[in-house]
């Protein structure tokens, strides 16, 4: 792939070396995962913040895009570009997948709705298990324990469903998106060691085999 940058370079008149397209495309990378993460942050983000983040998301994918079609301009073989443009498909489809999950939840109404009525549920109830403890008198340690049986149960429905419309966070029963980043570490490393004369392409080719 270095002498297919190479060949781009001295063909468009640009002179972007190996190691200039990387380090590109290591930033490209970034970008779209902290656009990605931002994305699909549960908390501290309005709506225009958000779209920021989907725009940054689309922008980094079609420059990642552009870094492909530099490669063919500079002669890439199709079947190595080929694999290169796969995964930038896989890439933007997993992240639909991810923003379908993100975006499509229950509506504010409802959990509003929700939210305010749990409180007012033991009010609601009051009659009813006033009613009940004066006809059951000998077992009134079963109402109290279906009262708190009856709030329980509602109050862990609606952490379930928190927790099923926003799974992406830091706890220790969320999915935190960054385990799946590429680590900088690697990428510093690719950058450190990237060539820059014809004749480290080789042995750069070698070693990151």
């Amino acid at each position: 792939w270095c002498q297919f940058v190479d060949a781009a370079s001295r063909q468009s008149g640009h002179g972007i070396t190996p190691r200039h397209f990387l380090q590109n495309t290591v930033n490209i990378i970034h970008k779209l995962q902290l656009g990605t993460r931002m994305y699909l942050n549960p908390v501290g983000l309005g709506d225009s913040s958000r779209l920021k983040a989907l725009s940054s998301v689309y922008h980094c994918l079609e420059l990642l895009t552009l870094q492909s079609e530099m490669l063919r301009d500079g002669g890439c073989p199709a079947p190595l570009l080929g694999a290169s443009l796969v995964s930038l498909r896989e890439m933007a489809v997993n992240f639909e997948m991810l923003r379908s999950n993100r975006d499509y939840q229950t509506p504010v109404c409802i959990t509003v709705y929700n939210i305010i009525s749990l409180p007012l549920l033991c009010m609601w109830m009051a009659p009813y298990w006033a009613y009940t403890l004066r006809t059951n008198e000998e077992n009134q340690w079963i109402v109290f324990c279906l009262a708190d049986a009856l709030m329980l149960f509602v109050m862990w429905l609606l952490g379930v469903q928190r927790q099923l419309e926003c799974p992406f966070g830091l706890d220790e029963d969320d999915i935190n998106i960054q385990d799946f980043f590429i680590p900088s570490s690697y990428t510093d490393h690719l950058i450190q060691n990237a060539p820059i004369a014809p004749h480290e392409y080789l042995a750069f080719e070698d070693e990151n085999e």
